[in-house]
């Protein structure tokens, strides 16, 4: 069935009423009739199973016959912390780390970013709609939360201030921290992933990151484009055999 994030407030007891952009789609993309059955989500892992009653109207409505909490989201709170960079790279992170379960995104500009925040915040909107149509694909309960781009070192504060365990790929490592051979020492209820821009880390930040706890950890042998990184990391963080 095909699912939309709409607010809260537009469930009220068994009768939902969907955006006005979801109502288009519905109407317009989908062109689905009376009695169709779609599933509407409020961002808070639950969801909704809603047959609905007037598509020809301009804000359709419908009755809710279930509801059920989200089952496929991750156990704990992973959140991505990556340096800005061309729009295209940036976009693809955040659709791809979207479907594969991160609970947040910070961007920052450390020493080596390509992009500066007044850039991305031009395009934050349409990286808001990345999220949510990502996560309607992927079946997610919640749409991750894109904070506003910092300076580095005021992500490493925020990262240690807010995780329990903070890790830090950087190229230069040991391979005897790859991520590969970590175990169960990565898991946690709260843990921050940092991955750097296109010309990597600076030694200087990794010993800064180091200082405020941070564990720097390789992700092996091979030399990974940012996204690539960015994607790879998540998806072993989240899906590691307990």
């Amino acid at each position: 069935m095909h699912r939309f994030f709409i607010p809260k407030q537009n469930i009220n007891a068994d009768r939902v009423v969907l955006t006005q952009a979801a109502s288009q789609q519905v109407r317009n993309v989908l062109r689905l009739k009376a009695n169709s059955h779609i599933v509407v989500l409020d961002n808070t892992g639950y969801e909704f199973e809603v047959e609905i009653d007037n598509p020809g109207d301009d804000m359709i409505s419908g009755n809710v016959l279930s509801s059920r909490k989200v089952e496929c989201e991750p156990d704990f709170r992973l959140s991505l912390f990556i340096s800005l960079t061309q729009r295209e790279k940036f976009e693809l992170v955040l659709q791809k780390c979207t479907e594969i379960g991160i609970s947040e995104f910070h961007p920052f500009v450390s020493s080596r970013s390509l992009v500066d925040g007044k850039r991305f915040l031009e395009k934050k909107d349409r990286c808001i709609t990345i999220l949510r149509e990502a996560a309607e694909q992927s079946s997610r309960g919640r749409i991750p939360m894109l904070h506003d781009p910092v300076m580095f070192t005021t992500a490493l504060e925020t990262a240690s201030a807010q995780h329990g365990q903070v890790l830090f790929a950087w190229e230069e490592a040991d391979l005897s921290v790859a991520i590969g051979k970590l175990g169960n020492s990565i898991k946690g209820r709260s843990i921050a992933l940092f991955i750097g821009p296109e010309g990597g880390f600076s030694e200087e930040e990794a010993v800064m990151a180091k200082e405020r706890g941070a564990q720097v950890i390789s992700l092996g042998k091979p030399i990974l484009r940012m996204e690539t990184a960015a994607i790879a990391a998540a998806f072993y963080l989240l899906n590691y055999p307990e």
